[in-house]
């Protein structure tokens, strides 16, 4: 499996995942983590464009705006 096949597979299933703490109504999520208005994505992966990937379809989505450390959240 090619790297950008599996960077869009783990960027649907982020955004999926995202989708379904929306639109959960009673969810195991705490509240506060459901009404969240910004998303700071951790990379440890050693790789760059899995995160930029990753901004730039949140940032597409609309829901929550990206940020860049956890202090601005």
């Amino acid at each position: 499996m090619n790297l950008k096949r599996l960077l869009r597979i783990l960027v649907a299933t982020l955004a999926l995942v995202l989708a379904s703490a929306a639109s959960a109504s009673n969810g195991t999520l705490p509240f506060s983590v459901l009404q969240a208005n910004t998303i700071y994505i951790d990379n440890q992966s050693g790789f760059t464009e899995p995160a930029t990937i990753a901004y730039i379809e949140i940032s597409k989505w609309g829901r929550f705006e990206p940020v860049e450390s956890t202090r601005k959240s």
